[in-house]
């Protein structure tokens, strides 16, 4: 865990230095085709795979992994390789990307933040190993809903993925790229933040990062500055991702191209619209809503407070 008031950390500088749990040997994938991509991201291949030791399995809980004889027990994991090219400066580029996300992924342990096992080296490509976490099966927050849409799930996923978000922000972690697809559903049924390439440790000297991702869910200064996602970019990206959850639309679906979007943002101050047919309760949410992705960074919420009104909004419900 990272202290919130640590002095700055140094990360390492080379792949080679990065001392997390070694997987090689142990990890396997379930199909050795390209045909085995489960999901292709902007940097990385996402394959499905298993853990094994020797000849046994390796049974997931909490942050530990355990033996087992038992074949059947054997979790699946999802294999995280970094989508790299014979070329010595993206090489580097996408090197840096591992450095970070691994610098704070490997030190988060949350209910709600999907765990990372490992690097299996045996998996790289380039010097870059593979990223190792558990596979879930559920998938993303917006499939899960798609299925299970009655208002309790709905609170609950947001009230995790704010949960999630608080206990980065406790620990100076700014996610930097919070957004549905980044929100997978454990098994349980509950959610988990992931994605952890664009975040950024506010204790550590000599990394900064650059604004990414999908405009619509991005805060406006985002949109417009090189200066890199905050704990207030975080929860404007709470609110538009906690909108989608709770009304199953897009924010601006009815825009369809990225140019139109950050225009209607930055220019017209547009935010998503209230729906035509709301669900019961969206009073209590827009008004969270409104105060999470107000224009000015320093006007919004800050997760300890989101998610101290989800509860208030979930007893007001019940």
């Amino acid at each position: 865990m990272l202290p919130s008031k640590s002095p700055t950390q140094v990360l390492p500088s080379r792949v080679e230095d990065l001392s997390y749990r070694d997987l090689t040997g142990l990890v396997k994938r379930e199909d050795e085709s390209m045909n085995g991509v489960q999901h292709s991201g902007g940097f990385a291949d996402i394959f499905v795979g298993y853990l094994t030791e020797g000849n046994k399995t390796v049974k997931v809980r909490g942050n530990i992994a355990h033996s087992t004889s038992e074949i059947s027990l054997s979790p699946k994991v999802a294999i995280k390789v970094l989508r790299m090219v014979n070329d010595e400066g993206l090489t580097t580029k996408v090197k840096k990307l591992l450095i970070r996300e691994t610098a704070a992924w490997h030190q988060l342990h949350h209910h709600n933040v999907l765990e990372f096992l490992g690097l299996a080296p045996d998996h790289a490509r380039y010097g870059c190993p593979a990223l190792i976490s558990p596979y879930c099966e559920r998938g993303t927050a917006t499939k899960y809903l798609a299925s299970h849409s009655d208002i309790d799930t709905k609170l609950s996923i947001i009230t995790g993925t704010a949960e999630g978000l608080k206990y980065l922000h406790q620990n100076e972690v700014v996610h930097g790229d919070l957004k549905p697809s980044n929100v997978l559903i454990h098994d349980d049924g509950h959610p988990l933040l992931c994605d952890f390439g664009r975040s950024k440790i506010l204790t550590s000297g000599g990394f900064t990062t650059n604004a990414s991702g999908a405009c619509r869910y991005q805060a406006p200064e985002l949109l417009i500055s090189n200066d890199g996602p905050k704990k207030s970019s975080d929860i404007y990206a709470l609110a538009t991702t906690a909108y989608e959850f709770w009304t199953g639309l897009e924010p601006f679906s009815d825009i369809h191209t990225d140019s139109s979007i950050i225009i209607s943002i930055v220019m017209r101050d547009a935010r998503p619209e209230y729906p035509d047919i709301a669900p019961v309760g969206t009073e209590y949410m827009w008004r969270l809503f409104e105060d999470s992705w107000k224009n000015e960074p320093e006007d919004r919420l800050e997760a300890t407070e989101v998610v101290e009104r989800l509860n208030r909004i979930s007893n007001q419900l019940r």
